[in-house]
């Protein structure tokens, strides 16, 4: 996602604005055939939630229901989308030591029960 979004930006300014939708629209489509056909975590959905929220950054009214849209097979990550429409554009109180430790903990918490379920 991150290679076609950085390629989508880097045409912005070089090409009419005319012609950079379509052209766009080809990188996110060969970017989506290549993220279907190797697999990757939210295959095509991650690419066009992506670009649904790049093209469409100022306008959340827009960017939610076509994003939205291209999330229908992940049902459960459609849960976000509630914070995204209360996002207020600040940064949150941070706790470094927190974050740093939430994720290898919750991991192992995770792999602790799959151990005990033996699954």
């Amino acid at each position: 996602m991150l290679l076609s979004l950085w390629a989508i930006d880097a045409l912005k300014g070089k090409l009419p604005r005319i012609a950079w939708y379509p052209v766009s629209f080809v990188i996110v489509a060969v970017t989506c055939l290549a993220a279907m056909l190797t697999g990757l975590d939210y295959e095509h959905h991650a690419i066009l939630t992506g670009y649904f929220f790049y093209i469409f950054h100022n306008r959340k009214g827009l960017a939610i229901p076509f994003s939205f849209i291209s999330m229908y097979k992940e049902p459960w990550a459609l849960l976000g989308f509630g914070l995204t429409l209360t996002y207020n554009g600040e940064r949150g109180k941070q706790n470094k030591w927190f974050n740093y430790a939430f994720y290898p903990a919750h991991m192992l918490v995770l792999g602790l029960f799959r151990l005990w379920l033996n699954i």
